[in-house]
């Protein structure tokens, strides 16, 4: 009967008839490296075996099927290997499934106290977040398919966490929490077990998706409205995620959970979570006891590059739909593949979707992909595309768009615009702070720094975060008032003590005052919390460079370049710094480097032009010195510099012309000393 059909009750094809004598071999592993438990290899011993419908599907065009119901709804079929299978293996240990009659959710086990285990997981797993009635019919499934009745459980007040207890004498992996601070763009990791409504095939009911975290403070910026007051969400990440996996962990790179997974954004483009430290700190209110909790507080060590890019590649690998499908299923492709990053094939998505009827949520995705990739115009036009669609009734529900829209008017140099779109959002949800901040940000860069500043004080008012502090004294910089600054970073680190662009900004004021030793420290601080933090090691090397360790600098500009391959900025510290030492040859290369990356950076032709003369090429310096020139007419150096090129070519006439408006600019710009020093030249090239 090998090859035969197999049906359910109704006539549906579920599969293919493959063996039906010991399928199992002594030594089977699963693909991921895993082998079966002996009560699942005597069940599977027992069992007809046979290949799913599903494989077939997957693997044939829709457009040659006739009769079948419907396309697979998942997507993500890649079977990991290396060290996604390992950590795959450990996280599915310490997960679990929690069903009752809401459905199902996940969790994860965070104690063990003799033969109790204790479960984390969402409140709205437990309890209906609509009629704030507890689900009935509990039931825990382990990963080795044993079923637990509950035998307590706890939710939190005002946050989206509860614990849940079951008893049992087997040993269950307990799970290690990271309490620390993540960084952005940190890789991590969404378990869970998705509802079998969402998936056709049993074998894929469990998930473990990769993606991309921000960081703390931007996650609760990008968190905070009213969903989030009430929710506690303040971790978002870009790992795709299904219904079911709600409760399951968020794991980093080390196996450590980080988070608790929430739900997906209304946009559908990230997701929300709960930080461990917010679980953390709420565990005895959550009858855990602190002691029970294996709690880690470093940051797991980088991936090595094969290994990372093992996982950029299977977090990347998802199919395209069909040209039959309709818009719902190339939305959600859209979606997948702006998490993923891959802008151009989300554009592509998108503009299917649109053709499909799906006008709002498509031009809205289209919007965001095209503002991603700096192509602002044309984001304008699909942002307002969305909002056209958007029924006058359900406006407010819709306030994010007019917040995008405003962001993608402030990318494209539009203030005045953005500022009419924020208003326009904050008017329909006033208590969204992240609307606030944005407006702030807008007025920030008009220059009109007052006004920001009085914004976010209302925001520091109405929920006094770090990330408020650390932008109002960005603010306070601008103003110059320095020492006022200061004490905002101090209050931004005060709230978070891990907090790395805050030590980094402090440092650069630090610096400006002339205290560079204590900015060092504040570099070192925020490199110790985030190790990927290339422009703290640029500015570090700055400090260390004006300290006149040129080498330290150096080694310090290397790091940022490794971390960030395009980061003209610290290519021109580097060939500033190698220049000082007479390297000048070397110095023109990282000059080269960063005018390929940038060619509108003006300091970076003139420092060329004075490695080049240094080397007696003249002419070629005051080429750059014109190009700076051109980029900054108020380059007051660039004048000064060529003229004495000029001079020293000979042509004395354009020497005086260059080192007049060069004493000029000096005097305009408040720089006395150089204006005298100009002046003075000046006088010995006119011979007076």
């Amino acid at each position: 009967m090998s090859g035969g059909a197999i049906f359910d009750a109704q006539g549906n094809l579920l599969g293919i008839n493959t063996i039906g004598i010991a399928p199992i071999l002594p030594n089977y592993t699963y693909n991921d490296g895993s082998k079966p438990l002996a009560k699942l290899k005597a069940q599977y011993t027992r069992a007809n075996w046979g290949i799913p419908i599903y494989n077939f599907l997957t693997n044939v065009k829709a457009d040659i099927l006739y009769g079948y119901d419907n396309l697979p709804k998942v997507e993500r079929q890649v079977t990991p290997t290396g060290y996604l299978a390992k950590l795959n293996i450990k996280a599915r240990q310490m997960t679990v499934r929690i069903e009752n009659s809401g459905g199902n959710g996940s969790g994860v086990i965070v104690a063990r106290q003799g033969s109790t285990y204790y479960v984390l997981t969402a409140k709205h797993v437990i309890k209906s977040p609509e009629t704030n009635q507890e689900f009935t019919n509990h039931q825990l499934i382990t990963y080795d398919q044993d079923r637990y009745s509950l035998t307590g459980n706890v939710v939190a007040e005002g946050v989206d966490l509860a614990i849940v207890k079951f008893s049992s004498s087997n040993t269950y992996p307990v799970a290690k929490l990271g309490e620390y601070s993540q960084n952005d763009n940190d890789l991590v990791f969404v378990g869970g077990y998705p509802g079998r409504e969402k998936i056709n095939s049993p074998l894929w009911q469990w998930q473990l998706n990769s993606g991309l975290v921000q960081s703390r403070e931007q996650g609760k910026l990008a968190t905070q409205n009213n969903q989030s007051f009430s929710n506690g969400y303040d971790l978002i990440y870009s790992s795709i995620s299904y219904g079911g996996m709600s409760g399951g962990p968020v794991f980093d790179t080390a196996g450590n959970v980080i988070g608790i997974h929430g739900r997906e954004e209304d946009s559908k483009l990230s997701s929300l979570g709960i930080s461990i430290q917010t679980f953390i700190g709420l565990a005895t209110k959550l009858q855990v006891t602190p002691n029970l909790l294996n709690i880690v507080t470093t940051n797991p060590t980088a991936l090595n590059p094969t290994d990372g890019k093992n996982v950029i590649a299977a977090m990347q690998n998802i199919p395209q739909p069909q040209l039959v499908d309709d818009g719902k299923r190339w939305l959600a492709y859209g979606n997948q593949m702006v998490r993923t990053g891959q802008l151009d094939s989300a554009i592509v998505a998108f503009d299917q979707a649109i053709a499909k009827n799906e006008i709002l949520s498509g031009n809205y995705g289209k919007a965001l992909s095209l503002g991603y990739s700096g192509k602002y115009q044309l984001a304008q036009n699909a942002i307002a595309q969305a909002i056209a669609a958007v029924p006058k009734s359900d406006r407010k529900a819709y306030y994010y768009l007019w917040k995008n829209e405003s962001m993608i008017l402030k990318s494209g140099g539009k203030y005045e615009q953005a500022l009419k779109s924020i208003d326009i959002a904050i008017g329909l949800e006033p208590n969204d702070l992240t609307l606030l901040n944005e407006k702030a940000g807008i007025l920030r860069e008009q220059k009109q720094y007052p006004a920001a500043i009085s914004i976010f004080d209302e925001i520091i008012r109405k929920q006094p975060e770090s990330y408020a502090y650390l932008n109002r004294g960005a603010v306070k910089y601008d103003l110059g008032n320095k020492q006022a600054a200061i004490n905002d970073y101090d209050r931004a680190i005060a709230i978070n003590p891990q907090y790395a662009e805050a030590y980094s900004n402090r440092g650069a004021v630090k610096y400006d005052l002339g205290n560079k030793q204590a900015a060092i420290t504040d570099y070192d601080r925020a490199i110790a919390i985030n190790p990927q933090f290339a422009q703290a090691y640029s500015n570090r090397g700055n400090a260390k460079s004006a300290l006149g360790n040129k080498q330290a600098a150096i080694a310090d500009y290397d790091r940022a370049i490794a971390i960030n391959p395009q980061f003209a900025e610290a290519y021109y510290n580097r060939g500033t710094a190698k220049s000082a030492l007479g390297k000048n040859q070397e110095a023109i290369a990282d000059y080269d480097r960063a005018i390929a990356i940038n060619p509108q950076y003006a300091e970076a032709y003139y420092n060329r032009g004075t490695a080049k003369s240094a080397l007696g090429k003249n002419q070629e310096a005051i080429a750059d010195y014109d190009r700076a020139i051109a980029l900054n007419p108020q380059f007051a150096q660039a004048y000064y510099n060529r003229g004495i090129t000029k001079l020293a070519l000979g042509d004395k006439q354009g020497a005086i012309t260059d080192m007049s408006k060069a004493a000029e600019l000096f005097r305009e710009q408040g720089r006395m000393d150089l204006y005298q020093r100009a002046m003075e030249l000046l006088q010995q090239i006119q011979g007076k």
